[in-house]
Parts: structure tokens; sequence; C-alpha cells
């Protein structure tokens, strides 16, 4: 999955990626527990990725010597949202791109209008629910 990720990171438009800085990109198997109360997820709602830290558009003069913010994607969900490899690339490269969005400072709403308008397949946000 690391190649897949590192694939969809080299398909962001060089503008996003020469602009990405302070950033880290995570890969864990699926969300904590904590992180699924914190974000107030019920039993059947999916989390496939999670952007935490301070977009790019609320950082003042004053931003600077802090950790990383971090961008995690959660292998399982996505593996069982794709069921075939091929649909894995795709999710993948939505999930991404969804939170390097966050990062760029894009709100819930404008990814969704965004992801209406992409020609990638999968049409929904981070959370899924039934």
């Amino acid at each position: 999955m690391e190649k897949i990720i590192l694939e969809a990171l080299e398909k962001l438009p060089r503008v996003f990626q020469k602009k990405m800085e302070n950033v880290e990109i995570v890969l864990k198997n699926r969300p904590a527990l904590g992180v699924r109360r914190s974000l107030g997820l019920r039993a059947g709602d999916t989390l496939l990725g999670l952007y935490q830290g301070v977009p790019r558009t609320r950082r003042g003069a004053d931003y600077g010597n802090t950790l990383p913010d971090v961008i995690t994607l959660y292998r399982e969900p996505m593996a069982q949202e794709a069921e075939t490899l091929e649909n894995l690339h795709t999710i993948v490269q939505q999930v991404l791109w969804h939170e390097v969005g966050h990062y760029f400072g894009l709100s819930e709403e404008e990814l969704q209008t965004l992801e209406e308008m992409q020609p990638l397949g999968l049409k929904r946000g981070r959370v899924n629910t039934p």
C-alpha cells in the first residue's frame, strides 16, 4: 500500500506538491477507538483518512517551530471499500487528495463539491455512513 500512496502523491499537481511542508503522511491499519470517539463516529461509520493540524490558510506570521501536521490513511477500511486492486488505487488517491485538501484549508463542503466534479469514481467523503 505504501507504493500506492507514493504514486498518489506523485499525481498531485506540482503546485500543491511544492507547497506541502511540515506535514507527515502516516499509514495505520485502522482508526483507534479514541479517534473514532473524538470524531463522533458510530458503529458502521467508516473512516478512510484523517487530517490533523493547522491548515495553511489559518497559519499566521507566528506559525513555526511546531510538530508536523499529520495525514493518516487507514489501510483496512480502504482495502475493504476497494475490493479490487484497481479500485484501491482510486480510493487511496481520492482519500489522500481529500486530506491534502484539508491541509490547504478546504472545508468538508468545499471538498464534497470538488469530489462531485472529479472523474476518480469515488464520490464519498472521508466518513461513509450506511
